[in-house]
C-alpha cells in the first residue's frame, strides 16, 4: 500500500499531500482516527478505508470523492 500510495503522491504532485505513521507515533494517530485496525487510508481526517490494502481502482474512487482528478 505504500508503494502504490507513493506512486499516487509522484504522479499528481502538489495535489495530495501523503503521510505515514509508523510505530508509536502511528499508535497515537490510530488512537485520535478511532481506527482500530491498519492499513488504512484517510482523506480530509474521514477513514474511508480501514483494515485492507485497496486496490489502486478503490484507491482512486476514495479520492475522487474529494473532488481529486486523475
Amino acid at each position: 500500500m505504500e508503494q502504490m500510495c507513493a506512486a499516487l503522491r509522484d504522479s499528481l504532485g502538489d495535489q495530495v499531500h501523503l503521510i505515514l505513521y509508523r510505530g508509536i507515533d502511528g499508535r497515537e494517530r490510530m488512537a485520535e482516527l478511532g481506527l482500530k485496525v491498519v492499513p488504512a487510508v484517510v482523506i480530509e481526517k474521514m477513514v474511508r478505508i480501514e483494515g485492507i490494502c485497496p486496490s489502486r481502482e478503490t484507491l482512486w474512487k476514495a479520492l475522487r470523492e474529494f473532488g481529486l482528478k486523475e
